[in-house]
């Protein structure tokens, strides 16, 4: 084979390459091996033993012809090369494969400036070399001021955010793109102000620069130029230099790009020869295509130091974390993002009960056993302005909150519309559509099961379609019983059953008599007021009999008369509460008719979440005592026991991602000798409270009311705990 000739040996290169060949000496020296043996711009390949055979055959097979300005027929191609450089028993020993073949012989058109291919043919050209032109450039360039080659490095950088293929973005980010991310290069805070948005969306911000240090760092992710701190502190990832980072060995090869470019673009002033001039510029082409491919090597290598968010012990703080280098800056920042060693970080997997003990834990915002609506704006807000909190995607929060509608345990309100249960035996869950929109409520399921309520109360009763009157109701299948739904909402604990059973709608067809309707058939009063509601008795068709009507409780100013007709119920003054009460109809020719009054009697007092109890709270009661660490746990549970206060424990501390501790309606003496054992541990270890976070309570047997003396044992307890209390409602 052709490689088998030792171009080191002087007396085979002095019959190879002779007097009339010796254009090609430099050429050989150059590009594939000296007399003294040293390697050639071979030795900057992947492979360069194969880059070795394979020029030293192309060389041997190409330097004898006359035209080095186009490619001949007679010059080899890639099966050609193949044919004279594979051996079996050398790529096997030197652990190659077939395809290494062509894979080098790409790498030795950049890197061999005496290389030359066209139309799948390969030469080597003894023609003076337009790289030489290009490297004493490129050397000038270094030489002088370098915010060009810094712009060049920024410009790069920019291309690959993404991977792509002819330009076209093959791979996508979770939470980045090329639209929400700043490149700023060295220089750039000189000549304008860097801006970064204090809105609530993610933002990656590349530093492709030298001598980056934490404050400027600290500066764009926590603060708002110089106007104060951001709003949404839980928005800005920065990635920068590792701190070994070389950026001379960049700034070379952005010069040898800038210097290729600038010398294309004036080719014609270097080579007036047409051929030649093509031939040039091709090669030019594939030297700028081999220095751009390493650069963008030398990028991903270098940017690997990831900055985010996070809480601290006193106030928010950033945390570094370093990755490896990947495709493309986006992936190999979001990677990082994932290192267990952020917590993670980027999270956008998470369930709907890792969102509601997040928002528990955080700022007490109860999705499930609440009594307050959320919009979704406001939920997804909290991803944005606290840096405890992970960095996620709208869609993943959307799909946790999905995932909390399926369980029945939130519902949706959306456009008007409840999105929580479904009517009918198929029973399940009512989805939302999606995208939400920002006002969309979520909806803790009790008060789901309220708008559902009042909406299937609202079309209880008749409705006359034709010469027919259509009765309406709805009945809940729950444990083999069916209760009827204006029934059961009077019984303490209804909404778990709503939510249980199943709603079934039932209708019944009158085609002669009466209707008998009471507006409204839910009425809600006042302590000490008295509830009334109207009666109302309308014919079906010509019906001209007498009908009586009997109530259980209260007085009728009109008992009996011919449709239509209506009665004042006056149900007099009732204790708080919820009721349904019952008027029975019946006419002379014995038709009878029945309907339902909801009465809700509000109680006079309220329910009030308090950071401190005072000396005004006297008279209150206690119903429920939140803290907000484990410090304050273990201080309320021993006041708790002190008092001799009937309470349960709930109490769920995470240690890390992958140690819980969950414990539910526990002794409050039993739940404080768990977390005396915590808090030793954490005394032990140190570490390990910044990684640990909790979500207790301590609920009152019956509400207790407050006196001078347990208020006073509870004021160690201010501010570090949120307490629940029973006061008069305020007119």
């Amino acid at each position: 084979m052709p490689w088998h000739i030792d171009l080191r040996d002087r007396g085979i290169r002095s019959r190879v390459l002779t007097e009339s060949r010796r254009e090609f000496r430099d050429a050989a020296n150059r590009d594939i091996i000296s007399e003294e043996g040293r390697l050639g711009s071979v030795a900057e390949c992947t492979k360069p033993a194969l880059a070795l055979r394979i020029a030293t055959a192309v060389l041997l097979k190409t330097y004898t012809y006359e035209t080095f300005k186009e490619p001949l027929k007679v010059f080899p191609d890639l099966k050609n090369i193949a044919l004279m450089t594979y051996e079996p028993e050398t790529f096997n020993r030197e652990n190659l494969q077939p395809a290494d073949i062509e894979t080098t012989l790409q790498e030795m058109h950049g890197k061999l400036p005496h290389f030359a291919s066209g139309d799948g043919r390969y030469w080597f050209t003894p023609f003076p070399l337009v790289i030489e032109h290009v490297e004493k450039k490129a050397a000038e360039m270094l030489r002088g001021p370098k915010l060009k080659l810094y712009e060049a490095i920024k410009e790069r950088t920019k291309q690959i955010l993404v991977k792509k293929e002819r330009r076209r973005a093959i791979e996508r980010g979770e939470l980045f793109n090329e639209r929400n991310t700043i490149v700023i290069g060295y220089g750039d805070e000189i000549w304008q102000e860097i801006k970064i948005n204090d809105d609530p969306s993610p933002k990656l911000v590349v530093l492709v620069k030298p001598e980056v240090n934490e404050e400027e760092i600290r500066k764009i992710i926590l603060m708002k130029g110089e106007s104060g701190r951001r709003t949404f502190r839980n928005t800005v990832t920065v990635v920068c230099p590792h701190q070994k980072a070389d950026f001379d060995a960049l700034l070379t090869y952005a010069a040898k790009i800038t210097a290729a470019e600038e010398v294309k673009d004036a080719l014609a002033e270097y080579y007036r020869d047409k051929e030649l001039r093509n031939l040039q510029e091709t090669t030019l082409k594939k030297y700028i295509q081999n220095n751009e491919n390493i650069l963008y090597e030398q990028i991903l290598s270098t940017l690997t130091r990831i900055y985010y968010p996070v809480k601290g012990r006193i106030s928010d703080e950033i945390k570094s974390v370093n990755t490896t280098p990947t495709s493309s800056i986006i992936s190999q920042v979001e990677a990082g993002l994932k290192d267990p060693a952020t917590g993670p970080k980027l999270r956008t997997d998470f369930s709907f009960i890792d969102l509601a003990d997040f928002l528990k834990m955080n700022l007490n915002w109860d999705l499930i056993e609440g009594e307050h609506p959320r919009e979704f704006r406001d939920i997804r807000n909290v991803f944005y302005e606290i840096t405890s909190a992970p960095f996620t995607t709208r869609k993943a929060i959307e799909q946790a909150i999905i995932q909390g509608v399926q369980t029945l345990d939130i519902g949706v309100k959306a456009g008007g519309k409840i999105y929580w249960k479904r009517i009918g035996p198929e029973n399940g869950a009512e989805l939302p559509p999606l995208p939400m929109e920002d006002t969309s409520e979520i909806l803790p399921y009790k008060l789901a099961a309220e708008e559902l309520k009042n909406k299937l109360i609202a079309e209880t009763g008749e409705h006359k379609i034709g010469k027919e009157v259509h009765i309406n109701w709805y009945e809940v299948d729950f444990a083999g019983k069916r209760i009827r739904l204006e029934d059961l909402i009077t019984q303490t604990g209804w909404h778990k059953i709503l939510r249980e059973g199943t709603i079934i709608k039932q209708e019944k067809v009158i085609e002669t008599g009466f209707i008998l309707k009471i507006a409204p058939s839910t009425i809600r009063v006042k302590p000490n007021t008295e509830a009334k509601a109207t009666i109302t008795v309308e014919p079906i068709q010509d019906y001209n009999y007498e009908v009586y009507l009997k109530t259980e409780i209260g007085k009728l100013e009109i008992e009996k008369g011919t449709p239509p007709f209506t009665s004042t119920w006056h149900l007099g003054v009732l204790e708080p509460g919820n009721y349904v009460f019952t008027v029975q109809a019946s006419g002379a020719d014995e038709t009878t008719s029945s309907a339902s009054l909801v009465v809700v009697v509000e109680s006079p007092e309220e329910d009030i979440d308090v950071r401190k109890l005072e000396t005004s709270h006297e008279g209150a009661k206690l119903l429920k005592i939140m803290p907000g660490d484990i410090y304050s746990l273990k201080m309320a549970l021993d006041i708790t026991s002190k008092l001799k206060l009937d309470a349960k424990a709930r109490l769920t501390l995470n240690f890390g991602e992958n140690i819980r501790f969950n414990a539910e309606d526990i002794d409050v003496k039993l739940a404080g000798i768990f977390v005396q054992n915590f808090i030793e541990m954490l005394r032990r270890i140190p570490s390990l409270e910044k990684e640990s976070n909790l979500n207790s309570s301590i609920s009152l047997a019956k509400p207790e009311p407050l006196d001078k003396q347990r208020i006073t044992a509870f004021m160690p307890l201010s501010e570090k705990a949120i307490f629940t209390i029973r006061v008069e409602k305020s007119d």
